[in-house]
């Protein structure tokens, strides 16, 4: 099974377009996969986070790491870099629930560099913690310019989205 997170807590951000895109992406090809959006968990990241190891939010996302060998991480672009609340839940899970995963990165920005930077911090965070990185990170450039209506409606994207998703399943 293939977890895939959406990044950031933000209400209504567009970071879930590519991930609801990539799981219909997956049932197409009958991957089994898991939405996880983080933006349901809007009241869990408060400044004491850390200290509770009983937040549903790590509770749910452990569950479901417990049952996938890969995990897709749709991470928006913060300030050069990947949301701190994403960080913020990598360290309240245990190191070992990571180990061994899988872990593929696709990154989402408005600007044209698809948060390529964010990505290759993350890939650090994850080969630290012993998984294996999917190679192939997937920038998506240009957000707002792939979407009509909140509907990920460019082709190519979708191509490549699919290209993705096929080798990410062969791995």
């Amino acid at each position: 099974m293939i977890t895939i997170i959406c990044a950031t807590n933000r209400p209504g951000n567009r970071t879930q377009i590519i991930a609801k895109s990539y799981a219909e992406i997956l049932e197409d090809i009958k991957a089994p996969n898991e939405l996880f959006f983080m933006e349901n968990y809007v009241n869990d990241f408060k400044i004491e986070f850390w200290k509770n190891s009983s937040l549903k939010i790590g509770s749910d996302l452990t569950l479901l790491l417990n049952k996938s060998k890969k995990v897709l991480i749709v991470v928006p672009e913060y300030n050069g870099s990947f949301p701190g609340v994403l960080k913020l839940l990598i360290d309240s899970i245990k190191p070992f629930i990571f180990k061994g995963k899988i872990i593929g990165l696709i990154g989402v920005s408005s600007g044209r560099a698809g948060n390529i930077r964010g990505m290759d911090h993350l890939a650090n965070i994850f080969n630290h913690l012993g998984c294996l990185v999917f190679p192939k990170k997937l920038p998506v450039s240009n957000i707002d310019n792939l979407l009509i209506k909140e509907k990920l409606v460019d082709e190519k994207t979708l191509d490549v989205l699919k290209s993705h998703a096929i080798e990410f399943t062969k791995v």
